[in-house]
C-alpha cells in the first residue's frame, strides 16, 4: 500500500514539476511566517486554552493527565496528551515549544489541503489556489499562537478526508480501518466526533448506492475507533465511577447555551444563569460552594443536561432562534476570535508606532481577516444550500447520486453544522473547517473560470457590427 502511494506520487510530481516548485517557494514561506508570528505576537493563554496547556505541562513532567492536583476528564484528552509528549521530548515546556507543536500540525493541514485539492480536480487552479489560501490565510497563521484543539483537529480531519477520497490507493481493508483510527484521534480531541464513522455510509451510499460497502466501512471504522478509544474510557470509569467516553462537559456546554437568559447563542458563566431553588442547590452541592473548579465536578453535567433538555422541549422556537444565532457567531460574525485569543497582548508589544498607528494597524489586519472569513463562509454556505435538495434527494432515493466531491465536503460541514446549531457558536469553531470552505471556493473558481472561458470563446462569434477586435482570434476557435 505504502509503495503504492509512494508511486503515484512520484508520477504525479514528475508529470508536474512546477507544483514541486511552488511547493519549495510556499512551504518554507509559510513556515517562516507562522515562526514569525508565534515568536512576535504576544498573547496570553484564557480559559480553555490554559487548561490544555497546563494538563499538558503536568503530562511532560510525569504527574499524568492532571488538573490541579486531581484527575480531569473535562476536556478531549487528544491534544493535550500530544502536547505533553511532545514537550517532553523537546525538553522544554514553554509556551514556545507548544506553539511550535501547532506550527507543524499548520504545516500538516497545508499540504493535506493540497493534496486532497489535487484529488478533487486536476486544474491547477484548484490546488494551487488551496495550497496559498492555507499557507497564507490570517486565521492559519494566528491560531498557530494560541494553545488549543483548533489545529490538530483541522490536521486530523483533513487527513481522514483524504484517506476517505483515496479508495483507488487504499484498498477497504486498510482504508476503513485508517478512518477509523483517525475518528477516534478526533473524537479524543473533540469528543462530538464519536459519532463520526456514520459519514462511512454516506460517502458511499451517496456517491455509489453502495449500501454493502458504506454499511461495512462504517462497522469497521467504528470498531477500530471505539478500541483506541476503551483505553480512555476505562480510566474514566476508574477515576469517576461512571461511563464516560472522553469527557464530562457535554451537559454543561448544552445548558450554559440552552436556557431562558441565554441571549447569544454562546458561553455565558454558570452563575449568571437563573436555575430553580432545586437545581441550584444541585450546582452547589457539585462546587462545594465555590470551592471547587467547575472543571473537576464531574457529575454537573448528570444535572446540568436533563435542565437543558427540559428547556429546549418546552421553548424550540427559543431554542431555534439561539441556534441561529449560533450560525451567524460561528460563520457571520467577524474573526473577533483572531484578536481575542491569538494577539490579546498586541497592544502591550514594544514598537515604533504611534498608539493610534497600533490600532489603525490592528482594525486593518482585522478588517482583512474579517473580508477573508466573509468570503469562505459566504461562498460554502451557497455551496451547501445549492446542494442541499439534491444531496437529500440523493439520500432518500435508489437511484440518484450526488458527485463524490460534492458528499466529501458537504459532510463534514453538515456534521460540524449540526453540532453547532446545537451547542455553541463563536468564531473559533470554525477553524477545523476552513480549509473545507477554501476547497469550495476553489472548485467554484474553477467553475467561474471556465463559464468565463465560454463566454470568451462565443463572443468572437457575435454577428453585430462594429466589433473592432476579435477576442478569439481566427483559426483557434473550436
Amino acid at each position: 500500500m505504502i509503495k503504492r502511494v509512494l508511486n503515484h506520487l512520484k508520477t504525479t510530481f514528475r508529470n508536474n514539476p512546477a507544483d514541486l516548485i511552488l511547493l519549495a517557494v510556499v512551504l518554507p514561506a509559510a513556515w517562516m511566517l507562522r515562526q514569525w508570528w508565534i515568536t512576535t505576537i504576544p498573547t496570553e493563554q484564557l480559559y480553555d486554552f490554559s487548561t490544555y496547556y497546563e494538563v499538558a505541562v503536568n503530562i511532560s513532567q510525569g504527574m499524568g493527565y492532571t488538573f490541579l492536583g486531581q484527575p480531569i476528564a473535562f476536556q478531549g484528552m487528544g491534544f493535550s496528551i500530544l502536547l505533553g509528549y511532545f514537550m517532553k521530548f523537546m525538553g522544554d515546556t514553554s509556551e514556545l515549544t507548544a506553539k511550535q507543536f501547532n506550527v507543524l500540525l499548520s504545516m500538516w493541514s497545508i499540504l493535506m489541503t493540497y493534496l486532497i485539492a489535487w484529488r478533487l480536480s486536476p486544474k491547477r487552479v484548484v490546488r494551487w489556489g488551496a495550497l496559498l489560501f492555507m499557507a497564507f490565510m490570517p486565521q492559519q497563521i494566528a491560531y498557530t499562537n494560541a494553545i488549543g484543539t483548533e489545529i490538530l483537529s483541522a490536521a486530523l480531519l483533513s487527513t481522514l478526508m483524504l484517506v476517505q477520497c483515496s479508495g483507488d490507493l487504499l484498498k477497504g481493508r486498510i482504508q476503513w480501518p485508517m478512518v477509523g483510527a483517525l475518528t477516534a484521534a478526533l473524537a479524543l480531541t473533540k469528543p462530538f466526533y464519536l459519532a463520526y464513522p456514520v459519514a462511512v455510509l454516506f460517502y458511499e451510499w451517496l456517491s455509489r448506492k453502495d449500501l454493502k460497502r458504506g454499511v461495512a466501512g462504517m462497522l469497521v471504522a467504528a470498531a477500530v475507533m471505539a478500541l483506541l478509544v476503551a483505553p480512555w474510557t476505562y480510566r474514566n470509569y476508574r477515576h469517576f465511577g461512571r461511563f464516560i467516553p472522553v469527557s464530562y462537559n457535554s451537559g454543561l456546554v448544552l445548558y450554559l447555551n440552552n436556557n431562558a437568559d441565554n441571549t447569544h447563542g454562546g458561553f455565558m458563566p454558570i452563575d449568571q444563569i437563573k436555575a430553580t431553588p432545586e437545581l441550584e442547590a444541585k450546582i452547589n452541592a457539585h462546587l462545594e460552594n465555590g470551592a471547587k473548579s467547575i472543571k473537576l465536578a464531574s457529575d454537573l453535567e448528570l444535572d446540568l443536561k436533563p435542565a437543558a433538555q427540559a428547556w429546549i422541549r418546552e421553548n424550540p422556537l427559543e431554542f431555534a432562534k439561539l441556534a441561529i444565532i449560533r450560525v451567524h457567531s460561528t460563520f457571520f460574525n467577524g474573526s473577533w476570535d483572531i484578536d481575542a485569543w491569538t494577539m490579546n497582548k498586541y497592544k502591550t508589544l514594544e514598537t515604533d508606532r504611534t498608539e493610534v498607528e497600533t490600532l489603525r494597524y490592528l482594525a486593518y489586519f482585522r478588517s482583512v481577516s474579517d473580508i477573508v472569513l466573509t468570503l469562505l463562509s459566504g461562498t460554502a454556505f451557497l455551496y451547501f444550500l445549492v446542494n442541499l435538495p439534491r444531496f437529500f434527494q440523493a439520500l432518500f432515493s435508489l437511484k440518484r447520486v450526488i458527485s463524490w466531491q460534492t458528499a466529501l465536503l458537504m459532510l463534514p460541514v453538515g456534521y460540524n453544522g449540526l453540532v453547532i446549531l446545537i451547542y455553541e457558536g463563536q468564531p473559533r469553531y470554525n477553524f477545523n473547517l476552513l480549509f473545507v470552505f477554501v476547497l469550495v471556493v476553489m472548485l467554484v473558481v474553477q467553475k467561474l473560470l471556465e463559464a468565463a472561458g465560454r463566454e470568451t470563446a462565443y463572443a468572437g462569434d457575435l454577428p453585430e457590427k462594429g466589433i473592432k477586435s476579435r477576442t478569439v482570434r481566427p483559426g483557434k476557435r473550436r
